[in-house]
């Protein structure tokens, strides 16, 4: 129905794997608990705005009813794949709260054990990586499939790699 039924369900679909992972790592203080579901969030939101033209065909939507009210994209657009002014305008916002989702998971990452900290930061930076692929295939998710290329995993990795160390 709304943002907050969907983060209910996130929390048993992703949420709540960010937190198991906690007390593997022996991490489990309740902010790093909370950062650990927010990661999870954004993962999960992330692949929910990569897969919405194969969830479609599988019977789910999984946006906000009320953010596809509020932006005139109804699930007849969804189920015919048009992409057009009010989707373009539903998947940027829904692009910037996983961002913003993202960011805010990051500052939990240095109260993870060290050996786990950069690890956590590189899978939460590839998966938002899909973000920009959403972008680049111009919101068309019903065509084509998010994906970063080998070249950009490496990027990212090194590029996350030295600013991790930076911190040491």
């Amino acid at each position: 129905a709304d943002f907050e039924h969907l983060q209910t369900y996130t929390w048993g679909s992703a949420s709540v794997v960010g937190v198991m992972m906690c007390y593997i790592m022996g991490t489990t203080s309740s902010e790093a608990l909370h950062y650990a579901a927010t990661m999870g969030l954004a993962m999960q939101m992330t692949n929910f705005l990569r897969d919405v033209g194969e969830d479609w065909q599988r019977g789910r939507v999984y946006l906000p009813q009320d953010e596809l009210r509020e932006y005139g994209v109804s699930e007849a657009q969804i189920a015919q794949g048009v992409v057009d002014e009010r989707w373009i305008a539903l998947m940027q916002f829904q692009i910037d709260r996983c961002r913003r989702l993202y960011a805010q998971a990051e500052r939990g990452i240095n109260l993870l054990p060290r050996e786990a900290q950069f690890p956590v930061l590189l899978g939460g930076r590839l998966y938002a990586r899909i973000l920009n692929a959403i972008e680049r295939n111009g919101y068309d998710v019903f065509r084509y499939r998010a994906r970063t290329t080998y070249a950009e995993k490496v990027a990212i990795a090194a590029s996350t790699y030295y600013e991790w160390r930076r911190t040491l």
